[in-house]
């Protein structure tokens, strides 16, 4: 991973993590998938939003 592409995912997991629910339900019901112009992540949040699992981390 480049510098500027961990720089891109840190900005992103900034944002979902002060919202897990920031994301769209994906085609897998539990999955939630967040998309910026240059990230893509797909997620599990548990019911009360205290636990993120980062299943899939694309950037670049």
């Amino acid at each position: 991973m480049t510098p500027a592409e961990h720089s891109l995912l840190g900005l992103a997991l900034d944002a979902f993590s002060r919202d897990p629910g920031i994301g769209t339900a994906s085609k897998h019901a539990a999955f939630r998938e967040y998309r910026s112009t240059s990230v893509r992540i797909l997620y599990v949040s548990t019911a009360l939003g205290t636990l993120v699992l980062i299943a899939y981390v694309e950037a670049g």
